[in-house]
């Protein structure tokens, strides 16, 4: 029996690594038989609220996508002993998330790419007309080559996701930021975030972030901000297992007379929360950070 946290059965040492955001090296441990893969790309930032004068119709700012998530089980007898891992740096306002990657180490190729994630579409503005619309999700992927030379192309050695696509902002006229519907299907694994509320006269909440049925956990509403530019909710990560679930930033509150609310951050791998309209629109908020989990047995 695999004990995921220390040891297997009979003395076999685990080597857990949280690899570090940017790009690092990893060398395979000697007597290594099998290495478990978890990697997803960073989330997107999320748009910002437009900036209006008082009583002129002005939307909320979108949201940022969540990345692609991939897991593989791969023998390290195929593997290089040097491995370059990169975690993708999680969107700034308005901006994608990064890819998070691992690759034979010095090599460039795409030959060389041994599972990669990329990262969450951003989030768009808000404009003075109509509604922002959200970023799309990012995709994991293996790179065909290389693992159809380890004979790991298909089955249960590998499992992608696509992230979920953000929330749209509040609509110019005057409305609630969109929420983002977190886990709604068992292919958009890393939720976006909720967009901002936009506003003529009327100040409009931004757009929450929630689970839904598929998930086996009970119903959880993270809220956007308060209308009258109260800012969003930076995105949580929900006790289960030793990783956590993670949810995407909210939206901020649009303000007619004033700043509109930021969105929230993101937690790892998701969209961050858009802003809300105002006379100075309120800032998207930022991507979460991408992960690569490694396990070596």
């Amino acid at each position: 029996m695999i004990d995921a946290y220390g040891i297997r059965d009979g003395g076999v040492r685990q080597e857990v690594i949280d690899c570090p955001v940017g790009v690092s090296t990893v060398r395979k441990p000697a007597g290594a038989t099998l290495l478990l893969v978890w990697a997803c790309g960073a989330g997107g930032g999320g748009g910002a609220g437009f900036s209006r004068a008082a009583g002129s119709a002005g939307g909320g700012g979108s949201a940022g996508a969540g990345g692609g998530k991939i897991t593989s089980y791969l023998m390290a007898d195929f593997l290089p002993d040097v491995l370059q891992v990169t975690v993708g740096q999680g969107g700034a306002a308005a901006t994608a998330g990064g890819y998070s990657s691992i690759v034979v180490y010095g090599q460039t190729s795409l030959n060389a790419i041994i599972v990669s994630a990329s990262g969450g579409a951003a989030g768009a503005n808000g404009t003075g007309s109509g509604a922002a619309t959200g970023g799309t999700g990012g995709v994991g992927n293996s790179a065909v080559s290389l693992v159809n030379y380890m004979g790991f192309a298909s089955g249960p050695s590998q499992n992608a996701g696509n992230g979920g696509s953000g929330a749209g902002g509040g609509i110019a006229s005057g409305g609630a930021g969109g929420a983002a519907n977190g886990y709604a299907s068992s292919s958009n694994v890393l939720p976006g975030g909720g967009g901002g509320g936009g506003c003529t006269t009327t100040d409009f909440a931004g757009g929450s972030s929630a689970t839904t049925s598929i998930i086996a956990l009970a119903f959880i509403t993270i809220p956007g901000g308060v209308a009258g530019g109260g800012n969003g909710n930076t995105g949580i990560v929900v006790p289960l297992g030793r990783y956590g679930i993670p949810f995407g930033g909210t939206g901020g509150g649009s303000n007619n007379s004033g700043v509109g609310g930021r969105g929230g951050d993101g937690a790892y791998g998701t969209g961050g929360g858009g802003g809300g309209a105002g006379t100075t629109g309120g800032a998207g908020g930022r991507g979460g950070d991408g992960r690569v989990l490694l396990i070596w047995i």
